[in-house]
């Protein structure tokens, strides 16, 4: 029981980091975007593979 809830608690911690970070990407204008040389596709697959470790 005491892995389900640790996994459980990973997975959400994991999950509000996604999705703050994916809410910064969409804050982001075209400008922005072009001054750092990245499009918003990149940052969304960097943000993933940081946050879950792997690729979709």
């Amino acid at each position: 029981m005491t892995n389900l809830i640790r996994n459980l608690r990973t997975a959400l911690a994991n999950r509000r980091a996604y999705n703050r970070a994916i809410a910064e990407i969409a804050n982001l204008d075209e400008r922005e975007l072009s001054d750092m040389r990245v499009d918003r596709e990149t940052l969304v697959a960097g943000v993933y593979r940081e946050v879950y470790g792997a690729t979709r």
